[in-house]
């Protein structure tokens, strides 16, 4: 028997992953998946997926820790990301992919080290030049499609 357990604080998240897998085609069952919160300083990570691979009769788990270098401090596009990341071993089967294109930016959500791939900027100082390259925004429709299986084409902030 498995358990569909989504914690408040991360429903909309989850909500979000399955009307964006949906706008591209991927249907999910809403079953199988406990997506919890914990708090842990002790250990390295920021987001865990457990499940015994390929067996769909294994419990589904997501655990996001929340402390305040994972979490609180934030923005709302990289906790999402951590989300989805986690979402993406746990739902889609998707392993880590750590390919970089030619500016160094990442290829996939599935990358083991993600700073940031589509947050907004903190602060700009000069010009609009200068905004449009700290705001990665724009980049989160290529990272989603990639993410539910697309093969987008290289996308056009890599030059």
């Amino acid at each position: 028997i498995t358990v569909y357990e989504i914690d408040p604080l991360l429903d909309r998240y989850l909500n979000t992953f399955y009307l964006e897998a949906g706008k591209r085609g991927v249907y999910l069952e809403k079953e199988n998946l406990i997506l919890k919160i914990i708090v842990d300083n002790t250990v390295e990570y920021c987001g865990l997926c457990t499940q015994k691979k390929g067996d769909n009769s294994i419990q589904r788990t997501v655990s996001i820790n929340i402390t305040p270098d994972c979490w609180n401090n934030e923005p709302e596009q990289n906790k999402e990301a951590i989300v989805f990341h986690e979402l993406g071993h746990c739902l889609l089967g998707r392993s880590h992919k750590d390919d970089l294109f030619s500016d160094g930016s990442i290829v996939s959500l599935m990358h083991t080290k993600m700073d940031g791939p589509y947050q907004p900027c903190a602060y700009v100082f000069g010009g609009q030049e200068d905004v449009d390259r700290c705001n990665l925004t724009v980049r989160r429709p290529y990272y989603l499609d990639e993410l539910f299986g697309l093969n987008p084409p290289q996308p056009f902030w890599v030059k």
